[in-house]
Formats: structure tokens, sequence, C-alpha cells
């Protein structure tokens, strides 16, 4: 038999999780009965693979040795298998101290074989220093046999170059970030370090997540709860988006619990409901400490908060507290979630031979006892926070206007999300306000040198009006009404929204004003394009701004230096009218911090993409022009390839410069994903041909 045989067989139609391990399991039972050794050790590591990928990794670790020992004993496969032996350590290097039922004298095992099959097989070591210092870190240990400190472990892996069984390049950079964060105590050098992340061009499932999870720690370590829950909205709303209630990541959501234990103390708790249901049988002890950690600081604060009794269900029914009516005292609860992460931390401690853990569950946590952090609209017109906070003619890549709207998920909307998603999914509702229409009258014909610009603010605010939904209307009650409403004091009106408000509709509803006019002063240009910077009003800017004569070049100054949802605008708007923008284009206009895959038809349009595949793509631009493939193919919220009348011919024509071009890791595994996506049994052969594995969407890493 085959693998593919195997496969067919036991595993390759079942779902991922549970029932896959057991049919792969079963396939390798076979393969093992038969003597099948080649394929025994091929679905020895596709077991360890897909049980680390359902993070129930204890099953992986235990069969490791006896996958070890079937490796060691057949030197006539081991060539043909090494690469598979490599990242099956890779895997278990980088959990196997999270079980506190695995020994330190294993753990230094593993890690030391690992090291002797590096050089056997002459892979680096980047990877062996990587999941080292990580060890190190996470578990409290001072120094490893033959390595040294933390600081010499993570030098050494610096100085290896990246190879194949390094980390995408999403991964490599939020490692870096979180050493520079949490070891060299550097925020500065951090935030420009995740630079890339933050702005869409490195891009995996878990970054950036785990990006702004370790940002939203530091600042929580630090005190300063209002940048960390900043970073920990931005987290959980991704967490949440793309992993539910599922039992991953649950490390992640017990830090993430335990932050919003004292800046949102009502969340954590509904989090925590969630998710210790959901994770009663995770065998991690890594993760389930600071699950169970989450636990005693949300009842804590509830305690402090004067609740004494909560109703809770508790999924253990053989605690000795355990309440068939569901009722229990805070502290009670409390104090049972401490002893549960009591237990854990004791046998890790043990094992470590320190009081890592023991310190961790007994820090205290003392923030004034101020628990709300909606902050209030700054006291300045939103245009002076905006030109406050820029820096080198850009705003910081997580800027955010302050007092956000939340969804109805209770999450904060990101700036420009409310409006841009009605207009990417036309569901602009559109309304009429005659309270609008007689303020702007009376503004314009009262007798007052200055406008009641905090009427305007009242009304917005008052009404719930949304400028998108109103200013056609608006904008037509004006140009009908010119005779009798004098066009200077129009135009003055909407300066003074734009420029002088503090509530963000009636801001927007200025620049809607001034999109009525042509011929904007110098000082008026720079103080819309002020505004553009914001994602809240690039696109407002931009209809503002759209009768000037070199609106093109503004638009890319734009285009440049947004980062969300305007970048996403701009792109829409933009015109590739010089060889330096359809570049930029090609090389930077598909990366937002939103999703990538809102810009590929317009990427792929004005850069030209179509003449450089008939031209035959080089190993220069190849790389650019994948990333804007892989977003035209995946699911996403445009049509994408389908867009195109002849996207047989423009995926055929990329894959001819595939065949023919020299491959980044990267490129390989956007091919391989294409291949999963893309419905074509033609397409999926040449890459596979190529030497490309086929992922399934599931397994998508870049």
């Amino acid at each position: 038999m085959t693998f593919d045989d195997y496969g067919k067989k036991y595993f390759f139609d079942l779902a991922i999780g549970e029932a896959k391990c057991k049919g792969i399991k079963a396939a390798l039972d076979e393969a093992l009965q038969k003597q099948d050794i080649d394929n025994a050790l091929k679905l020895y590591y596709e077991f360890i693979e897909e049980d680390q990928l359902n993070l129930d990794a204890y099953e992986s670790l235990i069969g490791f040795p006896e996958y070890l020992a079937l490796f060691e004993k057949h030197p006539e496969f081991q060539k043909d298998n090494s690469e598979d032996l490599m990242r099956a350590y890779k895997l278990i290097t980088g959990c196997i101290q999270d079980f506190y039922e695995i020994p330190n004298s294993q753990i230094k095992n593993v890690f030391s074989q690992y090291n002797v099959y590096c050089d056997k097989f002459r892979y680096n070591k980047r990877s062996y220093y990587r999941h080292l210092w990580n060890y190190m870190y996470s578990h409290g240990i001072d120094s490893f046999e033959g390595v040294g400190d933390i600081f010499e472990c993570h030098k050494k892996m610096m100085l290896i170059p990246v190879d194949k069984l390094s980390e995408i390049p999403a991964g490599e950079c939020d490692d870096l970030t979180k050493y520079i964060l949490f070891v060299e105590k550097d925020i500065e050098k951090a935030l420009k370090t995740a630079e890339p992340i933050f702005s869409g061009k490195l891009y995996c499932p878990q970054v950036p997540l785990y990006t702004y999870v370790n940002f939203a720690k530091y600042y929580f370590d630090a005190g300063e709860l209002k940048n960390a829950k900043n970073y920990l909205d931005r987290a959980y709303h991704i967490m949440h988006r793309d992993f539910g209630d599922s039992n991953t990541l649950t490390f992640d959501k017990g830090l993430c619990i335990l932050m919003y234990a004292y800046t949102d103390t009502k969340k954590a708790l509904q989090i925590f409901r969630k998710q210790l249901n959901v994770c009663s049988e995770n065998k991690c002890g890594f993760d389930n400490f600071y699950l169970f950690l989450s636990g005693v600081h949300t009842f804590r604060q509830l305690k402090l908060l004067g609740y004494e009794k909560i109703h809770f269900r508790l999924p253990d029914r053989s605690a000795e507290i355990y309440s068939e009516n569901g009722i229990y005292d805070v502290e009670e609860l409390e104090n049972y979630f401490y002893s549960k992460a009591e237990y854990i931390a004791d046998r890790f401690d043990q094992r470590n031979n320190n009081s890592h853990f023991t310190d961790i569950l007994n820090k205290q946590y003392d923030f004034n006892d101020d628990y709300s952090f909606d902050e209030d609209i700054p006291d300045m017109p939103i245009l002076q926070y905006i030109n406050e906070n820029i820096l080198d003619g850009e705003l910081p890549v997580d800027f955010c206007l302050p007092a956000p709207e939340k969804n109805p998920d209770g999450e904060p909307y990101a700036d420009g999300e409310q409006d841009s998603v009605a207009m990417f999914f036309g569901n602009v509702q559109k309304e009429y306000s005659d309270k609008l229409e007689k303020l702007i009258e009376n503004a314009i014909l009262s007798d007052d040198l200055e406008f009641p610009i905090e009427d305007f603010d009242e009304l917005f605010s008052k009404e719930k009006l949304r400028t998108l939904s109103i200013i056609d209307k608006t904008q037509d009650f004006i140009t009908a009404n010119k005779d009798r409403l004098p066009s200077y004091l129009v135009y003055r009106l909407g300066e003074a929204l734009a420029f002088l408000s503090n509530n963000r509709e009636a801001v927007k509803l200025g620049l809607g004003i001034l999109e009525i006019f042509s011929g904007h002063d110098e000082e008026t240009i720079d103080s819309v394009m002020e505004l553009g910077l914001c994602n809240e009003f690039t696109v407002f800017a931009i209809w503002a701004l759209k009768s000037e004569k070199n609106i093109n070049d503004l638009v890319f100054e734009i285009a440049k230096k947004a980062k969300g949802w305007g970048r996403i605008h701009a792109m829409r708007f933009i015109k590739p009218e010089t060889d330096e923008i359809k570049i930029w284009i090609l090389n930077e206009g598909i990366y937002n911090t939103v999703y990538n895959g809102y810009s590929p038809i317009d990427c792929f349009e004005k850069s030209g993409t179509m003449q450089l595949l008939k031209d035959g793509l080089t190993d220069d631009n190849f790389s650019a022009v994948a990333v804007i493939m892989l977003f035209l193919i995946v699911d996403g919220p445009t049509i994408g390839i389908h867009a195109f009348e002849n996207e047989k011919e423009i995926i055929s024509l990329f894959i001819d410069s595939a065949e023919n071009c020299q491959l980044t890791e990267q490129d390989e595994n956007i091919l391989s994903v294409i291949g999963a996506n893309y419905d074509d049994e033609s397409i999926k052969q040449r890459i596979i041909n190529m030497g490309i594995d086929i992922k399934t969407p599931d397994n998508e890493t870049e």
C-alpha cells in the first residue's frame, strides 16, 4: 500500500480533530502490523502533526519515543524521512515543557537529541534555539546546560539564518517582538519591530493575535491599563472571530481573561464561563494553569466590586463545592480555582526546581480600584487630537479615536469599520433629517460670527445620525438652496465642522460640505489630508478633495500612510498614472491592518499584473504577484479571481511563472494554499509536480 492508500482507507475523508487522529492511528497500526516501515514512519509524523494542530499534543508526546526508536532502528529509511523527523522535533520541543508530567530529564534529552540530529542531517539550529529560549522564558529557567542563559540562547538564534525548519516570517517577527518586549523590555523597539505585523504585511492565523496579546500583557504588567485594553480588545476581537469558543489558544485566552478582570470584569466572567466549559478536557497543564489563574482574578475582582453570590455552571460535578442549583459564593469560586491553579503550579515548580508558577499565582495587582475605561471624547477638536498623534507624517499603526461605538458582541468598532462594511456590502441605510437641515440653515443665516458647533455635535449624538446615511440628501439640500444660503458661509461651516468638532459624524458632515466645492486653499487641503490619515475619515477626505487637479497624488499620499480601512478605500480611488504608483501598488497596495482580501482586484488591475504575467514573472516580482494571487483565490469579501473573464488564463500564466522562478518558502506556501482553494485539478497537479504539498485551508499558515 502507498501512503495515499492508507489515507484514502483511514483518514483523508475524516473531519479534522479527534476523528482524524484516530483514523491516522488506525492506519499506523496496520502499517506496523505489516512491517511497512517507510509508511509507518510517514504515518507517525502525520499523527504527531495532526495531534499538534488540534492542540491536543499530549498523545503525540507519548508516541514520540516510539517514533524515534523506529526511525533509529531503520537507517535504510532515514534519508527519505529525515525532514519529517526534524519537523516532528520542532513540534515536540515547542510544547513538551508545557506538560508537568514530562520530567526535566526527558525535556533536556529531547532538546539534546534535536541538537544532534540537526548536525547529522545538516539542518541549522535556529528553530532549536527559538524553542529553547521560549522554554526558559515561559518556565522561569535561568540557564540551559551547554547553551547558557536566555540572552546567549537568543543571540545564538539570531546569528543563524532562516531555513526550511524556521518559522514563517510572521512567526519569526512575532517571536522577536516578544523577546524585545519581555526580555529586553524596550517598548519603542518592539513597536518598530512589530510594524510589518500591524500593517498586514506579515500574517498567519495566529499573528497578529499573539502580537496583540503580548503588547497587552506588556502594558498590563506596567500598570498602563488603557494601553493594555487597546491591544486586548484587538486580540480578543480576532480570537472571537477566528476561533470562537473552541478549545484552542487556551493560554492566550487565559491571559486575556486575566487582563479583562481588571479592565472589564463582567466581560472576563462571560469569556471565562464559556472557556471553562469547552476546555474541561484540555490535558495541557500550562494552558490550564493560566485558565484557572484567570478565574482566580475574575472572581477576586467581582468580590471587590460587591458581588457575594453568582450563578455559575461548574463542569466538574465531582468537585466538593459543586452545587446543583448553580449558585455559588464568589469567594468560594475564587478559592476553588486558586486550589486548581496551585496544584499545577506546585508540579511545575517541583519539576523546574524554582518558584516561577507559584510567584505568578500569588502576584497581586493594584490599579487603584479603577475598573472603568470607556475613555471620554477629548475636550479638543478631533483634528487637533489627530495632529497631536502624528509622528513623521503618519499616525501610529495602532492609533484609534477615543470612545468608539461597540458592535453587538460588545467589541469596539475599529476606526472606519462601520462605514466601510456598510459600503462594501451594500448596507448603507439612506436617512433624512429635517432637524439637521434646519440647524444648517439657522447656522448660516444667523448673525452670530461663530457657528454653533456644539449644537451639531449634540444633534449627531442625540439622534444617532450617521453621516454616510444622510450626506447625499444634505448635499442636495444645500445645492437646492444655494440662492439663499451664501456659498462662502456654507464653505466656512464645512471647515468649522471638519476642523473644530469633536464629534466624528459632525467632522464627516464638514468634509461632505467641502466636497461640494472646488479650489481649496493649501491650508484647507493640509487639514483635510491630516483627517484622511485616520481610517475613520479617509474616504470622506478623498471625496472632499476629489475636484483638486492633483487629487491622484493626494490619494497616493494617503494610500501610503493610512494602514487600515483608509488604505482599502484609497486603493479603490487611486489611478495608476505613473510607474512609481504601479510599483507601489504591486508591492504594498494589498497590505492593510484589516484583511488583505479587500484589495486584490484593485491591486491586480492597477499594478499591471496581467501584463507582467504575459511577459513572464521574474524572481524579483514573483513574490509580490503571488500575494495578490493568493487573495484573489482564497475566500474573501470580494468575488476575487471570478471577476475576470480570463481567470483560467491568469492562473495558468501564474503557474507557468512559478515553474520557472526561484521560489521562496513563502512562495511555496502560497502555492500550496492556492492549490487547496482553486477548484481546478490540472492546476493542483501542476503545483504538486513542483514538489509542493497541497495544504487544506484549515492548515493554512500564511
